[in-house]
């Protein structure tokens, strides 16, 4: 009996030492969604009232969501340069406001995370609202496809139906990477039909005016282009006039309020679009083995503290939001400090590439909680008394404002969310420590206009 035990222990042994070692995950697809000028204030799932993100709200609510996300440079071309190659703009050195004079160029130290997909046979395809986010900005390094608009700016429904197309061509596929832009909020706000008439002024909205701080009138006493207040307040002038030297009627309440309704349309038009695109995932049966990763890269200043548009460092136009789904992640709100530069490696990270999902300088902040946020307004051709170049850092509680050229500034965000206040004289030693972060942050290299 003793010796027909030895025997089965023995072929226990044998065969647990010859079963196979458990398949490795299969690597997910991952679908990278982003948006220009998109604020988080305005968008349904972080307090706003209308209906202009209903996808979006269903998308965030089943996701990782980052609500304290910083824009690294608050231009559209370098901050999706910072979201592809997870790196910084003082590393990439993109950082003009308009159009970059050549296009970037990847190198050993700054790559894309379309090259480092695509060396794990990733099948990667990019479809852009814009041309010069593509080509135009060399934001295409590392995809197979990427399809840009010849002249016009496409709209949201565009992009979703280029989208769907490819994604019945290829859903079959393990590895693929699908990067789609969207115009998002950006201005001119011009909507389509039925997003240009679907929202109306109410008290809510208001209310939202009201506290933007800068009465309409101020916009018509200087300081102001005739070109960013034909994008903001007259958008059907664009590119019927020359704003040089024109005359444009007053801005007045009117004016402000239907900016408010034409960008809230923009935001719906867009969010319509983002519906079908998830649809499509479903349908496909891509949905359960996909990592989707969303951000808005800028966000748009209306008026406050007197700044229309994009490319300053103030909280409207620097703090944008990011999220991540993945089968498994169970959903969660972060109010931690995160920025840009860390969408993708906490994308990979879930994307089943085990050791190689490693990329950028960024970091998992899933894993490894970040604390500060480097921000850098971008550079303007032709800018009237520029005022040198301005760098923001945002920790949990404060904003350093770093003006090599000018005075520094500082802000406490617990009692101050709106940055309206400097308390630099009151908290020497907490700015001086933060100014050291900034400036560690510049050595990593020379950021030269492009």
């Amino acid at each position: 009996m003793l010796r027909w035990s030895w025997i089965a222990v023995g072929v226990w042994v044998w065969c647990g030492l010859a079963a196979p070692a458990p398949a490795q995950e299969e690597p997910r697809a991952v679908v990278l969604i982003t948006f220009d000028s998109v604020r988080p204030d305005h968008v349904g799932f972080f307090g706003w009232h209308r209906p202009t993100t209903p996808a979006i709200d269903a998308f965030l609510s089943a996701s990782a969501v980052f609500e304290r996300t910083y824009s690294p440079v608050t231009s559209s071309f370098g901050a999706h340069l910072s979201v592809l190659s997870s790196s910084s703009p003082v590393e990439h050195a993109l950082v003009s406001l308009g159009p970059p004079r050549s296009p970037w160029k990847p190198s050993s130290a700054v790559s894309s995370v379309a090259e480092h997909l695509a060396g794990q046979r990733y099948r990667c395809a990019a479809f852009v609202s814009t041309r010069h986010i593509g080509t135009w900005s060399g934001l295409q390094a590392g995809f197979h496809t990427l399809d840009e608009p010849a002249e016009s700016v496409r709209e949201p429904s565009e992009i979703a139906a280029l989208a769907e197309r490819w994604l019945e061509v290829h859903a079959k596929e393990q590895r693929i990477f699908l990067w789609l832009h969207f115009k998002g909020g950006q201005e001119p706000n011009l909507p389509v039909m039925p997003y240009m008439t679907m929202f109306q002024n109410d008290e809510a909205c208001s209310r939202a005016i009201d506290a933007i701080g800068t009465p309409p009138e101020r916009f018509n006493q200087g300081g102001f282009s005739n070109q960013i207040l034909i994008r903001m307040f007259f958008p059907e002038l664009e590119g019927m006039v020359t704003p040089k030297g024109m005359r444009l009627q007053d801005v007045d309440r009117a004016a402000v309020e239907r900016l408010y309704n034409r960008y809230d349309g923009d935001l719906r038009a867009t969010d319509d679009a983002v519906q079908r695109v998830l649809a499509k995932l479903e349908q496909t049966g891509l949905a359960a083995r996909t990592v989707v990763a969303m951000c808005s890269v800028t966000g748009q200043a209306f008026g406050e503290q007197t700044m229309l548009g994009r490319g300053e460092v103030t909280r409207e136009v620097a703090q944008v939001f990011a999220a991540v789904r993945a089968p498994g992640l169970a959903p969660r709100r972060s109010s931690e400090v995160v920025s840009l530069v860390d969408l993708m490696p906490t994308a990979l990270a879930h994307a089943g590439l085990g050791a190689k999902a490693s990329f950028g300088r960024g970091l998992d902040v899933l894993a490894s909680p970040r604390t500060h946020a480097f921000v850098m307004r971008p550079t303007r051709e032709g800018e009237r008394n520029p005022p040198g170049p301005i760098y923001a850092l945002y920790s949990k509680r404060w904003k350093l404002v770093h003006r090599p050229e000018r005075t520094d500034q500082l802000f406490d965000l617990e009692s101050d969310p709106r940055e309206a206040h400097d308390v630099l004289k009151e908290h020497p030693d907490e700015a001086a420590a933060l100014r050291a972060i900034v400036q560690a942050e510049l050595a990593k290299g020379a950021p030269s206009a492009k």
